[in-house]
């Protein structure tokens, strides 16, 4: 959702392009980003890091509902990523 593109040396995914349709363009990207979250549980990731992730997706989720801002933040911030970042930082520590 954050990494599949290119453009002019900008990675960007379809959460910006798909959040430029209202109401499911924020909604389907809120549940795609939350199997990270379902996938650190089921990794036993402590509840701390699980708040960490659910926190990252709601920042992105509430920026998303800004019209064009939103689409704009989301190219710029990426919860995603940050949150395979804190999946992998506590596999790689077990």
């Amino acid at each position: 959702m954050d990494e599949q593109f290119e453009f002019v040396g900008i990675k960007f995914g379809l959460d910006p392009i798909v959040g430029i349709i209202p109401v499911v363009g924020d909604l389907l990207p809120l549940i795609v980003s939350m199997y990270l979250v379902w996938v650190g549980a089921r990794f036993k990731l402590p509840r701390h890091k699980l708040i960490a992730m659910a926190v990252n997706i709601l920042i992105d989720y509430l920026a998303g509902l800004i019209p064009i801002a939103g689409d704009i933040f989301d190219i710029g911030v990426k919860a995603n990523m940050r949150n395979l970042k804190i999946l992998e930082r506590h596999l790689n520590m077990t």
